[in-house]
């Protein structure tokens, strides 16, 4: 316990220390502000006229204005439910903190910068400064029957949720401070002047006769136009895949924001008329007509492309449609707005799957698929179909024998996207020295904990209860799950390394293989005319091949078949060995008895006529020395082999 509070001292120590310096800094600028207020007393009240106040269209722009507000958090549920659970506050969060820098800046000069008095059509002054002179009194360039108090409290609701949308296109990677400082920034820089452009008193756009009735190209293309740059230069997540589909954590969030930015529409749209009126009735109509259209289109388009009709493409496709008949919403009819949601569906639809299957830009929930190419299709389809039956304020369209309003609203198109585009990038550009990413680490965390410290899911102690059995067990989701990720962005980075070496590799061996093919191919058009005959050798050599395989196997096995048939003899010639060497124990004594006595009689035959030649040439009288000893010779020779003989019978006997 001492060694922890020793180790928390330093740390400690250091918050008591700066913490102070907080307190009297904020207490400082809260006492200097308080006593400006006196500069500024009445300022936003002011004399008026009752009878020009129309109480029904106050309350109807006040509760728009509420419903508008409520988009703001129902963004931030619909985008954290889409991003990895790690991710989830940092998102709602980040959507509540634009709604609270947004309203502090559109009071003290955003709102003066947009509706001030006009300044060569680019920006208004600062004459409502701090909301010197907005009060009770309506501002009739505006809207002449309720409070301009009111109108600028429904107009600050455009301005808090525009950079909303824009925080789609890098989550969970941008750095708080720098996100801080880009909401106060970019909503002074590109908002501001678009918004004074197309709908303060003598801005250039609206002098053209441009027809925005809520937003489509001061809202939508330039939060979907911005998301695009602050993608491109913010960069990548670590991990990220080209192609990779979004994986929600949480698809009952996105539908939950959908619904409540659906209902928040219509506050969006139908408040634009500024006055309980048909006006706002008819934009309420093709409000929900054209959402429900682009909804049903991605819905069909999903479920062709993947077999299953997709909740969150149906969610998005009404965010998309809703987006596209924005500016439209105040000028056409309902026929036409179905047009409009089909349109727009489809193009928004094809806008995603071109960023996401062509591109390698990280643009994390659509934002340009989505709003940005819903406000172009939306602006541009109002000059199509606008109705000046509709509403008396605007103008006809293409189809109702006005073309030209179709090229305004194509260089309303053109000059909003660009803008928000460039500027956006530049100001990026400007802000990185103070970086625009969180560290890696801090990634892999992930921003609940890594910048806020707070979970957006605790799953603590779990009661599981098993036939009766009740087990008591502490359930570690959160950790398998914050490992399971660590885990993940450990093999995305291995992948990406290996990736890049593969791609080093190929480029290097397709380099080498070029070079190798030109010079087959100069040796291949050297040895044209031979190449019959190598191709006829190779296949022979091929075959050769062949039957020598063949061969060897038929050797092998015929080898394996005199080894086994000689097996086979060798025992027989065992068997019959044995055999008959018990047979010629029996009978070998007997047969060679016969044999030599048969020989003995020969020997004595032939004995019997030596002997007899013998007696003959005695009585014949002619007996010589040399036959006597010759004759004597032979007898004894004779003798002799019968006494050797009778010695081997009587050997072989014994």
């Amino acid at each position: 316990m001492a060694t922890t509070e020793t180790q928390q001292s330093p740390k400690t120590a250091s918050i008591y220390r700066t913490f102070p310096i907080y307190v009297i800094v904020l207490l400082v600028i809260g006492v200097v502000v308080g006593y400006a207020s006196k500069f500024f007393a009445g300022a936003s009240a002011g004399l008026f006229n009752a009878n020009v106040i129309n109480s029904g269209d106050t309350a109807w722009v006040l509760t728009s204005a509420a419903l508008v507000l409520l988009m703001t958090p129902a963004v931030g549920f619909f985008y954290g439910g889409m991003v990895t659970s790690k991710n989830v506050v940092s998102v709602i969060k980040q959507s509540l903190l634009i709604l609270a820098i947004v309203s502090i800046q559109w009071v003290l000069v955003g709102y003066s910068l947009v509706f001030g008095t006009d300044f060569h059509g680019i920006i208004g002054g600062l004459n409502f400064f701090a909301l010197a002179g907005v009060g009770y009194a309506p501002n009739a360039n505006y809207a002449g029957t309720i409070p301009q108090l009111a109108f600028m409290i429904f107009q600050a609701m455009f301005a808090i949720i525009t950079p909303a949308l824009i925080i789609g296109s890098f989550v969970e990677r941008i750095r708080f401070r720098t996100l801080v400082l880009f909401v106060i920034l970019w909503s002074t820089l590109v908002y501001d002047p678009i918004a004074h452009w197309i709908w303060g008193s003598g801005g250039w756009l609206h002098n053209l006769g441009t027809l925005d009735f809520a937003g489509g190209a001061v809202v939508h293309i330039s939060a979907g136009f911005a998301g695009l740059a602050a993608a491109i230069v913010i960069g990548k997540r670590r991990g990220f895949q080209q192609g990779e589909a979004i994986v929600s954590n949480n698809v009952p969030f996105v539908l939950l924001g959908a619904g409540l930015l659906w209902f928040g529409w219509f506050g969006f749209n139908a408040g634009s008329a500024l006055a309980a009126s048909p006006l706002a009735v008819s934009a309420f109509v093709v409000t929900n007509t054209a959402g429900a259209t682009a909804a049903l289109i991605w819905l069909i388009l999903s479920w062709a492309e993947n077999k299953k009709p997709s909740a969150l493409a149906t969610a998005t496709g009404a965010v998309c449609g809703l987006a596209a008949i924005t500016p439209a919403s105040g000028f056409v009819g309902p026929v036409a707005s179905i047009a409009i949601g089909v349109i727009a569906g489809l193009v928004t639809y094809l806008a995603l799957h071109l960023r996401s299957k062509r591109t390698h830009i990280d643009d994390t929930l659509d934002v340009w698929a989505a709003h940005g190419m819903g406000g172009v299709t939306g602006i541009i389809l109002t000059g199509v179909f606008a109705e000046k039956a509709i509403n008396s304020a605007g103008n006809n369209g293409l189809l109702f024998g006005n073309p030209g309003q179709l090229g305004t609203q194509i260089l309303t198109a053109l000059v909003t996207l660009a803008y928000a585009f460039v500027v956006t990038f530049v100001l990026l550009k400007v802000l990185s020295p103070l970086g625009l990413r969180v560290s890696h680490q801090e990634e892999e965390e992930g921003l609940d904990l890594a910048i806020h410290g707070e979970e957006g899911y605790r799953l603590a102690t779990a009661l599981v209860e098993v036939e009766g059995l009740t087990t008591l067990g502490l359930v570690k989701a959160e950790e398998r799950i914050a490992q399971l990720e660590t885990d993940a962005a450990e093999l995305r980075l291995q992948l990406e390394v290996e990736n890049n070496e593969l791609r080093h590799r190929l480029q290097t061996e397709t380099t080498e293989l070029r070079l190798q093919l030109e010079v087959e191919n100069a040796e291949l058009r050297q040895r044209s005319q031979t190449e019959n005959g190598e191709n006829r050798i190779a296949k022979l050599e091929v075959e050769n091949g062949e039957l020598r395989q063949r061969l060897d196997a038929a050797k092998d096995e015929l080898r394996q078949r005199l080894e086994a048939e000689n097996g086979e003899l060798r025992q027989r010639l065992q068997t019959e060995t044995a055999e008959l060497r018990q047979q010629l124990d029996v009978t070998n004594g007997g047969e060679r008895i016969a044999q030599l006595q048969v020989e003995n009689g020969e020997l004595r035959q032939q004995l019997q006529e030596a002997l007899a030649q013998i007696k003959k040439q005695e009585l014949e009288g002619q007996p010589t020395e040399d036959s006597h000893n010759g004759s004597s010779a032979s007898s004894s020779d004779d003798l002799n082999g019968k006494t050797r003989l009778q010695r081997t019978t009587g050997a072989k006997k014994r």
